[in-house]
């Protein structure tokens, strides 16, 4: 079931205090309701000596049936649990393998990862330079809390393409970005949380401009951009991403554009294949990807939302884009923010723990 999208008036660190509380611990009154509970429960157990038909558990006005056998599996009268984030293809009342430590069915539990591996997809389209700085402006924040959550020596690859290009950004706007020239990597290669350097290659990477052209096909050079051919290591023709993507890291997408990515029938515009048949090229690329992959989209959706009125008019807004967001909600650690919003930083702030499930913490 789709959980519904996060509330936009929720602060950066509400949102990061709620879903910190919410995958590592209890509040007071929820451990207090639960040592009373579970001392009326003995109680009972005492009593009733384990009756396969179950008792009624009576714990401050609210009863719960408690039963042992098969046929007695108890129910709990009450609210089901939701964390209030909009963790988009997570099932309603489940736990997922980052919160349990196991795989969906009772698997053995998700080994901790060793590198995340970053690509942001940023729509480069002349109406794309208010988003681009929203993005800027939160994406070293958003590496440093997720730095807080994995384990230190995890390291980072990040790297930037765009709507109409599918290598990774080195030069944006032609003009080639010192720190990649002195790295000799089309990526960042960083470990631990926001540093100085950091801060210079990102404000290189993301600063793609809008120059860009106005067929934006953004699954199309993610998937591109991914795949295996982009990223040959070595030998007489090395991919242009030159092994981005490695074995045994959690894998991250950020979506950022203003439009639906669809194959246009007059102008031939737009991505080719469905949100089916993205995710299923993706599961070609990533191994084990319902656990291991984040998909975070920053995109138009319905309101409600931070877009004028009109939502889109080729200029201002956004346009809806529910291609985009169904191919989001396919991932366990999928989230769809709103392209609209004024600040991109909380939003950043819960998809902090979104990478961090994919990295199986």
């Amino acid at each position: 079931m789709t959980r519904p999208a996060r509330e936009p008036w929720r602060s950066r660190d509400e949102a990061v205090a709620a879903r910190r509380e919410a995958r590592f611990g209890l509040g007071v009154g929820s451990l207090a309701a639960g040592a009373a509970m579970l001392g009326a429960l003995l109680t009972l157990l005492g009593s009733s000596g384990c009756a396969d038909e179950g008792a009624a558990l009576d714990v401050d006005g609210d009863t719960m049936m408690v039963g042992f056998g098969v046929d007695g599996a108890g129910e709990t009268d009450g609210d089901e649990g939701d964390d209030g984030a909009d963790w988009m293809g997570e099932d309603e009342g489940s736990t997922d393998g980052a919160d349990s430590g196991e795989e969906d069915g009772g698997g053995a539990a998700l080994e901790p990862c060793t590198g995340v591996d970053l690509l942001f997809v940023i729509d480069n389209s002349d109406t794309m330079a208010e988003e681009q700085g929203k993005l800027l402006a939160a994406a070293g924040g958003f590496i440093d809390d997720i730095a807080k959550l994995v384990p230190e020596d995890v390291t980072f690859q990040v790297g930037a393409v765009t709507t109409d290009s599918a290598d990774l950004v080195r030069s944006p706007g032609g003009a080639a970005c010192s720190f990649f020239a002195e790295s000799g990597l089309p990526f960042i290669s960083h470990a631990g949380g926001m540093n100085a350097a950091l801060d210079a290659g990102l404000s290189c990477a993301l600063a793609v401009g809008t120059a860009g052209s106005p067929d934006e096909r953004p699954m199309e050079m993610a998937l591109t951009a991914l795949g295996p051919a982009a990223n040959v290591v070595g030998g007489p023709e090395p991919g242009a991403n030159m092994g981005f993507v490695r074995d045994d890291s959690a894998l991250v997408v950020v979506l950022l554009t203003d439009e639906e990515d669809d194959l246009e029938t007059v102008t031939a515009w737009g991505s080719a294949g469905n949100p089916d048949s993205w995710a299923d090229e993706l599961s070609t690329i990533v191994e084990g990807v319902d656990d291991r992959v984040s998909v975070l989209s920053l995109v138009g959706h319905a309101k409600p939302n931070a877009c004028p009125g009109f939502q889109w008019d080729g200029k201002e807004g956004a346009e809806l884009a529910p291609r985009l967001i169904e191919f989001t909600q396919r991932f366990t650690h999928g989230m769809v923010g709103d392209a609209c919003a004024t600040s991109y930083g909380d939003f950043f702030a819960e998809a902090a723990f979104a990478v961090a499930g994919a990295c199986g913490v």
